[in-house]
């Protein structure tokens, strides 16, 4: 939740997926091409160490976006994410200007 969170102050669109006795995020991700723009679906599980691109069609976004899985909790895991109250919390923390600086040399010499 707190990913989807962080990730929604930054204007992703994402949710969280719970299936069973599992959860990952999951955000459509709009990339401009030559040809226009298209849509991908970016799965993130952070448990498995796992990450994944799908291209997604424009008609089938509005579908993804309803999926949540077939976990009860589901739906409660989007709600909080999603709440503004939890981001105006996340909002506030601020990064120091050295740990972000470190943060980009890493995604830099990565």
């Amino acid at each position: 939740m707190a990913f989807i969170a962080s990730a929604t102050l930054l204007r992703l669109d994402g949710k969280v997926v719970a299936e069973g006795n599992h959860s990952w995020s999951e955000f459509c991700v709009p990339l401009k091409s030559q040809n226009g723009t298209l849509h991908f679906v970016a799965k993130v599980d952070n448990a498995f160490n796992m990450f994944d691109w799908s291209i997604i069609e424009q008609p089938n976004i509005t579908n993804w976006r309803k999926y949540l899985g077939n976990s009860e909790r589901a739906n409660w895991y989007n709600q909080k994410a999603h709440l503004n109250s939890e981001l105006n919390k996340i909002s506030k923390r601020m990064v120091s200007s050295g740990a972000a600086q470190r943060i980009e040399n890493k995604v830099v010499k990565f």
